[in-house]
């Protein structure tokens, strides 16, 4: 079943199909198939009804609802997962869920500051990243044993997302609301 379609600049249309797959499929303007990405391999990681919208590159992002395999009803985290204009994934999925948590971040919604800490000992080479809801990137830090502070006060309100990436891999993402 079709759960969300955006309209792209090039006068298509994306579907994301909320199957035990995770489909999106790119039309034409005339209805034509024009790729279509099985971007979830994993019966447990369904698209479900998660905002998908184009980034101004032509690239796609949205996020992906991941269920542990004892509760398959409701998402337990998610991933965001981007995908090209010729429909290529350009980001693993299954590299944003780790299989336990590292990072916890509080309050959540905060209102220009937020407080994030590392539940486990992570190498040098870990980044703290944030992203805008567009996929653009607005900080980032080196992360300590102790709290970090994060200071939000001149960003807009809105969804952001806290990367913890280590050597290339994100181990965790979480999603985080700004209030104002």
């Amino acid at each position: 079943s079709s759960d969300l379609a955006i309209t792209t600049s090039d006068g298509g249309f994306i579907i994301l199909v909320g199957t035990l797959a995770g489909e999106v499929l790119k039309f034409n303007s005339n209805f034509g198939l024009q790729w279509t990405a099985d971007v979830l391999q994993d019966e447990h990681i369904g698209a479900g009804k998660r905002p998908i919208m184009e980034l101004s590159n032509g690239d796609y992002l949205y996020c992906a609802g991941v269920v542990s395999s004892t509760s398959e009803n409701s998402p337990h985290s998610f991933a965001l997962v981007r995908i090209t204009s010729e429909g290529v994934l350009v980001y693993d999925p299954y590299e944003a869920v780790p299989a336990i948590s590292k990072l916890n971040v509080y309050p959540n919604p905060f209102a220009g500051q937020l407080s994030i800490s590392l539940k486990q000992k992570v190498s040098s080479e870990a980044r703290i990243i944030v992203f805008n809801f567009k996929g653009q990137q607005v900080d980032s830090f080196i992360p300590s044993d102790g709290t970090l502070i994060w200071q939000a006060q001149n960003l807009p309100a809105g969804i952001y997302f806290i990367k913890l990436e280590e050597s290339g891999k994100v181990l965790q993402t979480s999603k985080v609301v700004l209030v104002k």
